[in-house]
This record gives structure tokens, C-alpha cells and sequence, in this order.
């Protein structure tokens, strides 16, 4: 009895990983019809690689046979998924290469469904390459939030509006929409130009851009002056700076619009620190003096190394 329990949960053991990995059935589709068919699409079989928020998460190989004497040109197609009954229960996208009179091609669908696949149908979709272009060269470009690789590049767009990013070190940003109609003939070409940067441009994780000033930063945060307000941010929230040069107004050394003053409210006073005590700063700007009470300062800028204002906080005499 021992003995025959052992074998049939050893039986059990080896049949069950089987029932997990166990593909579906082949689902052979001619297309567009099968009256007069150009390709013979072979899907093999729906195989479950995984299981998330408890939709199957499935995988199928194709094989796309081209029954025509005529060069099919690379394609896409929306391939609905279906179940015993014919219901909907997911959707993939198919992308074929171009493939030659009655040859062959590999590709494979990757879909999550809400139940157990059985069959597909098609919807045609086919792709128009496009050259994209950056003056100058070499910005890297994504497609609707996808990485692209670098421009100029010929790039295989499907049919529909599309929204095409550039970004290069040392130029500002930019976006550009691109409608691609049915009868849009290959060959044509998107082009932008990137402007310079004239403000300092700090690049956050969350893939918002804020141009300004960078007025300092430490190990922990980074000072950012845009739009007349200061922000502090946290450097984990940082990807990337880009700095503009900075020239002189006056190579003399006569620029005395070096000093920033931020105040606890959030805004920034520009000019030049003529004295500073335990009570009051006294900031020259615009050929005016203002006197400013030191509760409501948050922190001094002085871009002159040599001879820099003593620190909020710090009692000090007047100079």
C-alpha cells in the first residue's frame, strides 16, 4: 500500500508542472480571408508564463508564412484574444518584418487575458518608415514615451498620432506631434531643431524639466531660482542638471548684481549687500537701498569667493 501511495504522488509530482507549462492548442489564421489569402499566420499554441493581479500573463510564437508572389512589406497587427466561447478576453500587438514571395518569418505575441486563450482574430495595421531627423544630430528620441535610439534614424511609425521627444545635452528639450495617415508614402521625413539653452535646466526622475538659475547645491539638496521664486530640491529627486555658460556683463569685475537674499516667503531679492547685522540686511537694488529684517530671511547667495556675507544665522557686524 506504502508502495503504491509513493508511486502515485511521484505520478502526481511529475504530471503537474506538466498541467502548468501545458501550451494550448495550435490556432492556424489566413489573412485577409480565407477565400484569397496572402499570409497564413501560425500561432503556437498560448503558453502561461506568469500571473499578475490574477490575469494570466501568456506567450505564443508565430510563424508567417507569405502565400503571395507579391513582397509583403512590414506590417503590424492587433490581434484579439478569445476564448472558447468567442468572447474577448485580451489584445496583442503583432509586428512583422518584411518577408519575401512565399518565404517565412518569426515573431511572438506576449498578452495578459483575463481567462483561457483559445482563439485570435486580426486586425491589419500596417507601418510607414519615417526618417527622424535633429538639427543638430545626435539627440536621442523616444516614440510616445518609448526609447528610440538616436536621430537620424529610420523609424517604422504605425498609423496615428504620435509624440516624438528629443533631448541632447547642452540644448533645452524638446516634443513634436506627428499624425501618420493611411496614405502616407515611405520615405518622408520629421525634423526638429533644438534650441540653446539660456537658463540652467535641471531634469527630474519624473520626467519634468525646470528651467531657471542654479543658485547652489550640496550633497543633499539643489537651490533653483525660476520664475523669481526659489525652490529647494531634494537631490534623490534630481536625474540631470545642464548648466549654461555664464559671461560677464562686465569682464571688469564690475557686476554687482551678484548677491541673492531668499526669504522665508519663497521669493528672491537680487542686488548687492552693502551691510549686514544681527538685525537687518541692507541690499542695493536697482540704485535703491532696501533695509531687510533678518526673520525673514531664509538664506544669503554671494558669488564673490573672496569676500562672502556672513551666513543667516550667524550674528554679524556691520561691514
Amino acid at each position: 500500500m506504502r508502495t503504491l501511495f509513493a508511486s502515485c504522488v511521484l505520478l502526481l509530482s511529475i504530471f503537474v508542472p506538466q498541467l502548468d507549462s501545458q501550451s494550448s492548442s495550435p490556432v492556424t489564421v489566413p489573412w485577409p480571408d480565407a477565400d484569397k489569402p496572402i499570409l497564413k499566420l501560425a500561432f503556437a499554441g498560448f503558453t502561461r508564463v506568469g500571473l499578475v493581479n490574477g490575469a494570466g500573463i501568456y506567450s505564443s510564437d508565430v510563424t508567417a508564412q507569405n502565400l503571395s508572389d507579391q513582397s509583403m512589406p512590414r506590417s503590424v497587427f492587433t490581434v484579439n484574444i478569445l476564448d472558447a466561447n468567442g468572447v474577448k478576453i485580451g489584445k496583442a500587438r503583432l509586428q512583422l518584418d518584411a518577408i519575401p514571395p512565399y518565404r517565412t518569418a518569426k515573431s511572438q505575441v506576449q498578452f495578459s487575458a483575463a481567462g483561457t486563450p483559445a482563439n485570435v482574430t486580426l486586425i491589419a495595421g500596417k507601418t510607414i518608415p519615417l526618417s527622424v531627423r535633429s538639427v543638430p544630430p545626435g539627440a536621442s528620441f523616444s516614440v510616445d514615451g518609448q526609447d528610440a535610439g538616436l536621430a537620424p534614424k529610420l523609424y517604422d511609425f504605425t498609423i496615428g498620432s504620435h509624440t516624438i521627444e528629443f533631448h541632447k545635452e547642452g540644448y533645452a528639450p524638446g516634443s513634436t506631434q506627428l499624425d501618420v495617415t493611411a496614405d502616407e508614402l515611405p520615405g518622408g521625413s520629421i525634423s526638429l531643431e533644438l534650441g540653446g539653452l539660456s537658463q540652467d535646466t535641471v531634469e527630474l526622475r519624473d520626467g519634468t524639466t525646470i528651467t531657471g538659475d542654479l543658485i547652489s547645491m550640496t550633497l543633499h539638496e539643489a537651490v533653483f531660482q525660476s520664475d523669481g521664486k526659489v525652490k529647494t530640491l531634494d537631490r534623490n529627486q534630481i536625474k540631470k542638471i545642464y548648466l549654461v555658460e555664464r559671461v560677464s556683463a562686465n569682464p571688469s569685475g564690475g557686476d554687482k548684481d551678484k548677491d541673492m537674499i531668499e526669504l522665508r516667503d519663497g521669493t528672491a531679492l537680487f542686488g548687492e549687500i552693502l551691510s549686514m547685522s544681527a538685525k537687518e540686511i541692507v541690499l542695493r537694488r536697482d540704485g535703491k537701498e532696501l533695509y531687510i529684517d533678518r526673520k525673514l530671511v531664509k538664506k544669503i547667495i554671494h558669488e564673490e569667493a573672496s569676500a562672502p556675507p556672513a551666513a543667516v544665522g550667524q550674528t554679524a557686524g556691520s561691514h
